[in-house]
């Protein structure tokens, strides 16, 4: 059941997903050690034939954080270039400590515009993301700061 789950999601298997399938913590703990799965983040692991997918997994560690600007821009198909640093966009007062040290570029925005427009999509690696649909993409990029 873990195999075919991990198929299904590129290779990434969740404990809050096993968990929903009613497999105990201690089996799938046991399943990830002895398959080799990388931890990706906290409840997040990679199998060792998967390649990482940058964007998801750092997602998956700060939840908050939307999938925006020129990142965002790439995701949607109306930029082919692919951005040399990743953007994301949290609420105000949100700690984005630890992702600007993961060298993602962190903007801030007043909470009740958070989550205007906030869509998902795919990754090049076909793992679901939220980001901020065209509309709010421009309007971030061409506002004044």
């Amino acid at each position: 059941m873990l195999e075919k789950l991990s198929k299904q999601n590129n290779g990434i298997l969740k404990t809050s997903d096993a968990e929903r399938l009613g497999v105990t913590k201690p089996y799938f703990y046991e399943f990830i050690a002895k398959r080799g799965y990388k931890k990706l983040s906290q409840g997040v692991y990679l199998a060792p034939d998967s390649w990482e997918d940058g964007l998801y997994a750092l997602q998956q560690r700060f939840c908050k954080a939307v999938i925006s600007h020129e990142t965002a821009l790439y995701l949607l198909g109306l930029s082919e270039r692919e951005p040399t640093r990743y953007e994301f966009t949290v609420p105000h007062g949100y700690n984005a400590t630890s992702l600007k040290r993961q060298d993602a570029a962190v903007y801030s925005v007043k909470p009740e515009w958070y989550p205007i427009g906030i869509v998902d999509s795919k990754t090049p690696m076909g793992n679901s993301v939220k980001i901020y649909n065209a509309e709010r993409t421009l309007c971030d990029i061409f506002k004044p700061n």
